[in-house]
């Protein structure tokens, strides 16, 4: 009976387990909407064109309006991953693996969480983090990158506590970071930051210099790391070209500045860090105020950014909001309440992990095999059946262009800023949004026929437009198709042309 009872308890889930398996419910819910993003089209036909010709494109290959533009796939390692999962078990795999990314990194910072504050004060800041991060839990490299923030995060901070340089395996985190994501760079800033308040912190003099060499040696390694990609530096230097695309970005919806009162996680984290300062007086250095600032900053300036706030703030304050919260409470002898909490904080037995861990998702695989499908806004499937007869060249939508690529028509734009630049990029999108000069950009590249949203302002400038005729309408989409005036200048009756 001994033996079977040790069994049982070491099955005994964790906190991190726990806040794991609460992710994984939380995106597994959302269903479709981990497939919203219209990029994840191309990146998996991206992925699919890596594999099949063994190399990464240094030229575009998908857009007829740039040819053989400079483009590299600078995020081809979440791509030739992706791109199997979806031949083996479709958009429910990709899903899939989006929901099991998300979970994982939860885990990841409810385990650093416990290990430094007292459980339920852990499960605040954790259900904070879910709800700020929960709009970002797309199937695109962004979310396998939030992992890889958080471990890198958990990672220096454990460091810094114990008045070392981080450990040489945290390095080897770059090497994938900086094949999957842009988001590297921010984490060597990040490690840049950490030292100097490793270093401000140490209370020996003495010790101080041997910090900044050991951490100088970190930080170059992790530099240096970063660098076997692709296309070396560039990499490094692609964050700062995408700050240059402000008027393309003011149009795309996730690099907007976020309406706070519409985001309610934004408000919490503005008004809970108010409070925190007001009531709990936490002792934060200065070097932590100033990346919270910073964070906070990031997030009101664009909103993809909430997401670097939501990982890395926790983290942050995480043992300084403990101790703060002591000092106010005081102490108290635990309840078998508060023993049972710590009790779940101890980290799970590996072999528990797995069989847990296997079991559940087994079943939830099992549970949720329709529930995965890319949205239609993003879709304009029958739309793209109904023209592909249509001879030319096709000028698009900014959202259908990854459909477009994943289906093998040649796009006008599509999600990729670097192929087209900001000029261009706000040229299309406006023409669509707003019909502003639509036709002499039409002209100008000698489009053949139109792909747009049939409650855009350039299905209207297309309609009363001689020289174009609306070939195909449905719920989503207009299709119209160049035909010629004749001479008396009418344009040829739409006749049959919509079915």
């Amino acid at each position: 009976m001994s033996v079977a009872l040790r069994a049982l308890a070491s099955l005994r889930p964790s906190w991190a387990f726990l806040a794991s398996l609460a992710g994984l419910a939380m995106a597994m819910g959302t269903g479709g909407r981990l497939l919203r993003d219209p990029d994840t089209y191309w990146h998996l036909t991206a992925g699919r064109w890596i594999i099949e010709n063994g190399t990464i494109p240094t030229e575009d290959p998908f857009a007829w309006s740039v040819p053989d533009a400079a483009w590299t796939a600078h995020e081809w390692l979440w791509e030739v991953m992706i791109h199997p999962l979806f031949q083996i078990g479709s958009w429910q795999a990709v899903g899939f693996a989006t929901a099991l990314t998300f979970a994982a990194t939860l885990g990841v910072m409810m385990r650093f969480l416990t290990e430094r504050m007292k459980p339920i004060r852990a499960i605040v800041l954790i259900m904070l983090a879910a709800l700020t991060l929960q709009s970002h839990v797309l199937a695109r490299p962004h979310g396998f990158a939030l992992l890889l923030l958080a471990l890198w995060t958990a990672g220096l901070l454990r460091a810094v506590e114990t008045r070392r340089a981080p450990s040489l395996w945290l390095i080897l985190l770059m090497i994938p970071w900086s094949n999957a994501h842009a988001s590297f760079v921010f984490g060597l800033a990040l490690s840049a930051a950490l030292a100097l308040d490793a270093i401000l912190t140490e209370p020996k003099s003495t010790r101080r210099w041997q910090l900044v060499r050991k951490w100088a040696i970190f930080g170059g390694l992790a530099g240096l790391a970063s660098q076997i990609n692709p296309i070396g530096i560039e990499a490094a230097l692609y964050p700062l070209n995408a700050l240059t695309m402000s008027g393309a970005g003011s149009l795309i919806g996730e690099w907007q500045p976020p309406v706070v009162a519409r985001t309610p996680e934004l408000e919490v984290w503005i008004i809970g860090l108010i409070a925190a300062a007001m009531l709990l007086r936490p002792r934060i250095g200065a070097v932590r105020v100033l990346l919270l600032l910073g964070l906070l900053h990031m997030a009101l300036s664009h909103g993809r950014h909430a997401d670097l706030l939501g990982i890395v703030a926790p983290l942050l304050l995480a043992r300084s909001l403990d101790d703060a919260s002591d000092r106010i409470t005081g102490e108290h002898p635990p309840s078998k309440l508060d023993r049972w909490f710590a009790l779940l904080a101890r980290p799970m037995h590996p072999a528990s992990i797995a069989l847990l861990t296997t079991t559940i998702v087994a079943g939830a695989w099992a549970a949720t095999a329709d529930r995965f499908m890319p949205v239609a806004a993003n879709t304009p499937e029958a739309a793209v059946d109904a023209g592909l007869q249509l001879p030319g060249r096709v000028f698009n939508h900014y959202d259908y262009g990854g459909y477009l690529i994943f289906r093998g028509v040649p796009v006008f734009v599509d999600g990729r800023g670097d192929p087209y630049g900001n000029d261009f990029i706000e040229r299309a999108v406006t023409a669509v949004t707003q019909g502003k000069n639509l036709l002499p950009l039409l002209d100008e590249y000698k489009a053949d026929w139109t792909r747009l949203p049939n409650n855009s302002r350039g299905v209207e400038v297309l309609d009363g437009a001689d020289g174009w005729l609306r070939y195909y309408t449905d719920d989503l989409t207009v299709v119209h198709r160049r035909v010629p005036v004749n001479p008396n200048g009418v344009t040829p009756s739409p006749g049959s042309a919509s079915p």
